[in-house]
């Protein structure tokens, strides 16, 4: 009961914060239902009375080599779902989030708009009229330094668990008798045969879509249907021994290379 009503509270917490912060809803609410001139709704942005200073005049816009805080993502927000999904993978992952956002905008991204390496989409940082924004610092920057992070570390973590690989190729071996009659999922789940036959097929329907829609080379197709089988092994492994999937990490692999291999052929000489 004390974790039911926790769910509640928090469910009437988050939807009542969400209601009265949605400009659409106290429009309607405000204006049209209760005859009012004009409407009020709460800031999701935390730091939003500070820059209600700003436009009175009273305190200076924060900036960091020169570009407003606001264009680097540094903006607190009130977002009930973000606090539900740190709370969901735990306190040492949305740490882990935090601090590597933290270090990316406040530190790496100013370094690099410094030395020139950023450049704004519009404007220039001299006259103080330069535009970047998150998603173009993401997209220009912070992408790929950070999909070469979580490649090499989640290498580095599956081989230094070689219990993890063991543990994936053991699980295609024939089961004795006795192991299948432990199994208190056998009745539901498909035959191994069913794997053997239509993994070869749906994956050569797979390789053919990618050369014909995407250009992707047939040898490079071919060569990621076993890397993606090894992969779900390792994945499915990871899971049962410490009960999260690293789909998002174990992802990165396959696109990253093979990406790489695809802008390498297409290259001119």
């Amino acid at each position: 009961m004390l974790r039911a009503k926790a769910l509640a509270v928090a469910a009437a917490i988050a939807g009542g914060t969400s209601f009265i912060a949605g400009e659409s809803y106290m429009k309607l609410v405000q204006e049209k239902w209760l005859g009012f001139t004009s409407s009020w709704h709460l800031p999701t942005h935390l730091d939003a009375w500070y820059y209600w200073l700003v436009e009175k005049g009273y305190a200076p816009v924060p900036k960091i080599v020169g570009v407003d805080v606001r264009q680097l993502a540094l903006s607190p927000t009130l977002d009930f779902a973000m606090i539900g999904a740190g709370g969901l993978m735990g306190i040492r992952a949305a740490s882990s989030l935090l601090l590597g956002a933290a270090l990316n905008f406040v530190v790496v991204v100013p370094i690099m708009i410094a030395l020139g390496e950023i450049q704004p989409k519009a404007g220039s940082i001299i006259e103080g009229t330069a535009q970047f924004g998150r998603a173009h610092i993401v997209n220009t920057w912070s992408l790929w330094w950070g999909i070469t992070m979580m490649v090499v570390a989640s290498l580095v973590a599956l081989f230094a668990r070689p219990d993890v690989f063991v543990a994936a190729f053991r699980s295609l071996r024939r089961r004795t008798d006795a192991e299948k009659g432990e199994d208190v999922l056998g009745h539901i789940e498909l035959p191994l045969p069913v794997s053997w036959i239509g993994v070869p097929v749906i994956g050569a329907c797979g390789v053919w879509m990618l050369h014909q829609w995407f250009g992707v080379s047939w040898v490079l197709g071919a060569l990621a249907i076993p890397l993606i089988l090894v992969l779900a092994l390792i994945a499915a492994s990871s899971t049962a021994l410490t009960g999260i999937t690293p789909s998002g990490s174990l992802s990165k692999i396959p696109q990253f290379t093979f990406a790489r291999s695809t802008r390498a052929r297409r290259r001119p000489t």
